[in-house]
Parts: C-alpha cells; sequence; structure tokens
C-alpha cells in the first residue's frame, strides 16, 4: 500500500495549519479565527514574500554592480602597474647607457655619435 498521510485528511500536518488556527486550539488565543482574519493573513504573507523577492533581486543586482566595480579598479591597477614598469625598465635602459662606477668597478657607458648638419 502506497503511504497517502499527505493528501489524507484525517491525518494531522501541524506546518498545514494556519497559526491563528494552532493557536486557538492550544487554548492561547481565546477566539477562533474568522475567515476574513486568516485572508488577511494569507495576503499579508504574499505581500511579504513578494517584498522579500524584490529585496533579494536589488541585493543580486548591487552586487554585480560592487563586483564590476571592482573589476573595473582591479584592471586600472594592472593598467598602471604595467606602465609604471615599462617606465622603469627605460629609466633602467638609460641609466644603462650611461658610464657609472670608479675605479675597478667602472663601466664606460653607451656613446652614439650623432651626424652633424651642415650648414
Amino acid at each position: 500500500m502506497a503511504d497517502n498521510s499527505e493528501n489524507d485528511l484525517t491525518v494531522f500536518h501541524q506546518n498545514k495549519l494556519p497559526v491563528q488556527w494552532q493557536a486557538w486550539l492550544r487554548h492561547t488565543r481565546t477566539i477562533a479565527p474568522t475567515i476574513q482574519e486568516l485572508v488577511q493573513e494569507e495576503r499579508r504573507r504574499a505581500l511579504v514574500q513578494e517584498r522579500a523577492k524584490v529585496l533579494d533581486e536589488e541585493w543580486e543586482q548591487r552586487k554585480l554592480e560592487l563586483q564590476k566595480i571592482q573589476d573595473d579598479e582591479q584592471r586600472e591597477a594592472e593598467r598602471l602597474t604595467a606602465i609604471e614598469s615599462a617606465e622603469k625598465d627605460k629609466e633602467e635602459a638609460a641609466k644603462s647607457t650611461r658610464p657609472s662606477g670608479t675605479g675597478d668597478t667602472f663601466s664606460p657607458g653607451e656613446w652614439n655619435p650623432t651626424s652633424t648638419r651642415k650648414r
């Protein structure tokens, strides 16, 4: 036999019973809930769920925007690092063409003569 206890109306499922009825059955509420009260509670629950869904979507959108900003900042930082590295390489190349050191540590620099212009 298949277990159809979920569809059986004679089996009590606490989570399927509205809170107002649960309170009345436990004698923590003196008056039984009305149909209007139950309908109003269902509308309120639906409204809360809808608002929560909207907030979740807004938060996801905000996370995507923040991620995009971080990616842009990271790319900019990498670009600046590459530019600084290229400038350092140029400076190092310029320094190597100059003579450096004295005595035993002397290393001559490059000399590239240029032709003079005729006047």
